[in-house]
């Protein structure tokens, strides 16, 4: 894996390339090329995102995403980044999420209620959890709308979650 510096020389070779010679990447207007580079940035600059293998297309200010990533949040982060990217008109999100180890479904289950019994917030809340290779499903009656994002983002955390879905209601 390359060392910080090493990384910052890559990108900036990258970008200089892609900025400053038109022909290096054949199809890419301008404007994509600023783009491509503004999206660049901002995931070299996050250090969650070590480690992980995604590449950027960007054709009319449409952005895809493909590659793996070890963390489901990982896959939340490159999209939650390029999303709030200026110029960017449409976000295709491919990105794979591959654990470094293989975990159990019952595992993950375990860690999911661990999260539920520990914090105060879902101490009323009525959530059923659903792991199928790796693949997790919550449904639940929440009290408060953060509190159904702050699970999402919890969950996402946990290694060998792939995919996630939460079926949300809300009672005050």
């Amino acid at each position: 894996m390359l060392n910080q510096s090493a990384r910052t020389i890559v990108l900036l070779c990258v970008v200089i390339g892609l900025v400053g010679s038109p022909g290096i990447v054949p199809g890419y207007a301008a404007g994509d090329r600023e783009l491509l580079e503004r999206i660049a940035i901002q995931i070299h600059h996050d250090e969650r995102l070590e480690g992980t293998q995604v590449h950027v297309l960007v054709q009319g200010g449409h952005v895809t995403l493909s590659g793996t990533v070890y963390l489901y949040s990982q896959k939340m982060l490159y999209e939650h980044l390029v999303g709030r990217t200026p110029g960017v008109v449409e976000l295709n999100n491919a990105v794979r999420v591959v654990p470094r180890l293989p975990v159990e479904d019952a595992e993950i289950a375990r860690n999911i209620h661990t999260i539920v019994k520990d914090h105060q917030r879902f101490q009323h809340a009525e959530i059923t959890v659903d792991v199928t290779e790796g693949a997790v499903s919550l449904s639940g009656t929440f009290h408060d709308p953060d509190d159904a994002l702050f699970l999402k983002h919890q969950v996402a955390e946990i290694e060998g979650v792939i995919r996630l879905e939460i079926m949300a209601r809300f009672v005050t």
